[in-house]
């Protein structure tokens, strides 16, 4: 294995519980990760402030570099959750996804839905993403706060998946009052990056870097390309295309250090990719990113120490 320091692809980690020991995070970094991502998703701000305080100490006592990039939840555009867990759903039957349902009241023919303005963005005819597209749902009728969909692709739905409109257009605003909240910690923790999800455009962009710099932060920031009009706005410079992996990989575009690549709009300033699934299916798949793109960043979420040993010895000898 050749130094980390030199490697093309830099690797960044999503925390949680499971990295909380800072033996085990000494090994991570020893193991090659050069960025550690803190989810605002979950945890407290006391949380975060802890974290981020063994990631520094770990990295000042084994001498690396290691950035900390803050991600932000952004607007809960997914469903809720089922009653007796998840539902298998299948090709051409009746589907529905209803804003007035409880959080907890789903079954196989309804699901709540925690973004409520859901029915004023869709149209009779519009293709719903579920759970990074696994899912597809054609809406037949928009009545009141029930939309009712024939499932096009089916397969198992759980808990809390996200929701797209294939084309975009969902009106919601990328940075919520929490995004605020979660800005000016990221400010005081002096973070190195900081990722907004589902931007629209580059105003998206501008705000959260506005709302960054008052709070005191000078942190880079990443757009993550979760909108279809994200893409489509490409000539605004910000933030200029997509590429959706095998399994749902997301890319994302970090402001000001894009790399180029090729001549294809879709892929051409393309510069890190997420990819989930088990450590074996993740090998495939960076494998095959690895040959059609310059990456600068894969981001991985080890979810247990054992996967992380996975990841470890068979993953990162792949990018050395």
């Amino acid at each position: 294995m050749t130094d980390p320091s030199s490697k093309r692809t830099k690797i960044v980690a999503t925390l949680g519980p499971a990295t909380d020991d800072p033996k085990v995070l000494e090994a991570m970094f020893r193991a090659g990760v050069d960025v550690v991502r803190i989810n605002f998703s979950h945890g407290s701000e006391e949380d975060h402030r802890k974290r981020v305080g063994m990631i520094r100490r770990v990295a000042a006592r084994i001498g690396k570099d290691v950035a900390v990039l803050g991600d932000l939840q952004g607007p809960k555009i997914r469903i809720e959750r089922f009653r007796n867990g998840a539902v298998d759903l299948q090709e051409g039957q009746s589907f529905s996804l209803d804003v007035s349902l409880g959080e907890n009241d789903g079954d196989d023919r309804a699901v709540g839905v925690a973004y409520k303005a859901l029915p004023d963005d869709v149209s009779v005819g519009d293709l719903l993403l579920l759970n990074d597209g696994a899912i597809t749902l054609q809406v037949e009728d928009v009545d009141g706060p029930r939309i009712a969909c024939r499932v096009d692709v089916g397969g198992p739905l759980s808990d809390n998946k996200g929701i797209n409109r294939l084309g975009g257009g969902l009106s919601a605003r990328a940075l919520t009052d929490k995004d605020r909240a979660d800005i000016r910690t990221a400010a005081e923790l002096e973070m190195d990056y900081l990722a907004v999800s589902f931007p629209r455009d580059g105003a998206d962009m501008d705000e959260a870097r506005a709302l960054l710099e008052a709070a005191g932060g000078s942190a880079l920031l990443v757009a993550k390309v979760e909108r279809a009009e994200a893409v489509a706005r490409q000539g605004a410079g910000w933030i200029v295309g997509s590429y959706m992996g095998a399994g749902g990989g997301q890319l994302f575009d970090p402001k000001g250090i894009a790399t180029r690549k090729g001549d294809d709009p879709v892929d051409r300033y393309l510069s890190g990719v997420v990819v989930y699934g088990t450590p074996e299916r993740v090998v495939d798949e960076l494998w095959r990113l690895r040959e059609e793109m310059y990456l600068d960043y894969l981001m991985c979420a080890p979810l247990s120490h054992e996967s992380f040993t996975l990841f470890t010895e068979k993953v990162l000898p792949k990018l050395m």
